[in-house]
């Protein structure tokens, strides 16, 4: 494991940046200002921000969805708890952007 002191300070604030966005992103999911869908089809910040997101992180951070919610539709998708965004085969890929109501599906 790498110590801080030895991580240059621009990764630092890197990371912090991507984080707080990240948290951002959520918070607007949960409250409803912005849809799954319409996150997912953002091109210009997909593969910054969200395609290391975990799927479960999103998927509980809609409104109505909570640990076991996401667990059982994360079953049903046939998608692992661990799975990122960015690591989700073509079904997974379709079978979520069907769920989301993507037409297009979404970036790699």
């Amino acid at each position: 494991m790498m110590k801080i002191k030895s991580v240059p300070h621009s990764d630092i604030g890197y990371a912090r940046k991507v984080k707080k966005y990240r948290a951002e992103i959520k918070n607007d999911l949960k409250k409803g200002r912005i849809s799954p869908a319409e996150l997912l089809a953002k091109k210009e910040i997909y593969s910054t921000y969200i395609a290391n997101m975990d799927v479960f992180d999103i998927l509980i951070s809609l409104p109505g969805y909570g640990r076991v919610k996401a667990e059982k539709l994360m079953k049903k998708l046939r998608i692992s708890l661990c799975k990122k965004i960015k690591g989700l085969g073509k079904k997974q890929k379709k079978s979520l952007s069907d769920f989301f109501g993507l037409d297009a599906g979404f970036y790699v």
